[in-house]
Order: structure tokens, then sequence, then C-alpha cells
């Protein structure tokens, strides 16, 4: 396991996510594989969400992030798992689309704030 920047918890009402920020996509994947997840070849992981299994949890899980990463897209995306993970929703592989839907559609949106001089 990297060691991580920062790490932290996030709380919404009894929904809380611990958040792992490591400094490279290089060492996000690096953890990926590390935990004996599979990968595609020629394919590299920059964001994972890793669900609580466990009934005592705490959390629903935890996301990891890069700090070189594309967070306007991937934390939207990975916060996306996470919700549909803790509402009892689809496997790793079939709530994809819905957040790479999620990511992209809030990368674009806070690209185009930016572009117009706001910061969101």
């Amino acid at each position: 396991m990297s060691r991580a920047i920062v790490a932290f918890k996030v709380r919404h009402g009894s929904l809380a996510v611990r958040v792992r920020l490591l400094a490279s996509i290089d060492d996000v994947h690096s953890e990926w594989v590390s935990g004996g997840r599979p990968c595609q070849r020629n394919h590299t992981i920059h964001a994972f969400f890793q669900p609580d299994l466990s009934p005592l949890a705490k959390t629903v899980g935890t996301i990891v992030l890069a700090a070189d990463g594309l967070l306007t897209e991937v934390i939207p995306h990975e916060v996306t798992h996470a919700v549909l993970h803790a509402q009892g929703g689809a496997s790793r592989s079939a709530d994809e689309a819905a957040a790479t839907a999620v990511g992209v559609l809030c990368h674009r949106i806070f690209t185009r704030l930016r572009r117009a001089g706001l910061e969101a």
C-alpha cells in the first residue's frame, strides 16, 4: 500500500467515505494491481473505489485518488460508485457506465466554468 499524501473521511448523513490521495497515477495503479484486482492490458487505473464489505464497517469504502490525476472527473466518478454501493446498487462493472457519465459531465461543467472565469 502506497503512502497517502493525505487521508480523510467525508460524510453526508449516514453515508461516510474514506479518501486517500496518493502522489501519482502510477501509485494508484500499483495499489490496484497489488490488491489482486483485474486490470486490462495497457489500461492504467487512475482512481478506484474499494467497498468495505464488513457489516460492521463505519464507512461504505475508500476512494483512492492520484494527486496528478484529472480530479474533476475521477472524484465524481468514484463518488458515484460509492453512493450506488451504499444503496445496495450494482456490481463494480455494472455501474461503470453511470459513473463514467457522471465523471465526464462533471469535468466538462467544471472546465466550462473555469473558462468563464468562475471557480467551482
